[in-house]
């Protein structure tokens, strides 16, 4: 549970990450369809790499 009481969804999720251009999303009739970018992937990968060589 969040401090201000309410539980945390995934819509909070995808919204943070959205707004961190990690993400993009469109509607495609009653789908949304998900895109990471791949910069973002690139990055996460380089840093679990440094996680593996600790």
């Amino acid at each position: 549970m969040e401090p201000n009481g309410k539980d945390a969804n995934m819509d909070d999720d995808l919204t943070i990450e959205k707004i961190c251009n990690f993400l993009q999303d469109k509607k495609e009739g009653q789908y949304r369809l998900y895109d990471l970018s791949r910069e973002a992937l690139e990055g996460m990968v380089l840093w679990l790499s440094g996680l593996v060589e600790c």
